[in-house]
């Protein structure tokens, strides 16, 4: 999900989509698309909310991307299948 629709390729409206929270309030969807992170990592069927923040789904980018993602206490590594080619830190 992401607040940002410059953010947004290839876009498309959806029927209105209510997204339920993690502080209980609910927000509505009311579009989709692709957004590319960092100029290589592209996934796809992301929705456009009005909030201020970005939230990804890791299994929807290591899918869409066929990729792995590491966490330790203070890395977040991306890595391309199946050589583990690095494509994204932080």
């Amino acid at each position: 999900m992401t607040g940002n629709s410059s953010a947004l390729k290839e876009t498309d409206k959806i029927l209105l989509m209510s997204i339920s929270l993690p502080n209980g309030t609910n927000t509505v969807a009311f579009h989709r698309g692709t957004v590319t992170l960092g100029g290589r990592i592209k996934v796809s069927n992301v929705l456009y909310i009005p909030l201020q923040c970005n939230l990804i789904s890791i299994i929807r980018l290591c899918k869409d991307s066929r990729c792995s993602v590491i966490f330790s206490d203070d890395t977040c590594v991306v890595q391309k299948h199946p050589l583990r080619t690095l494509i994204g830190a932080c």
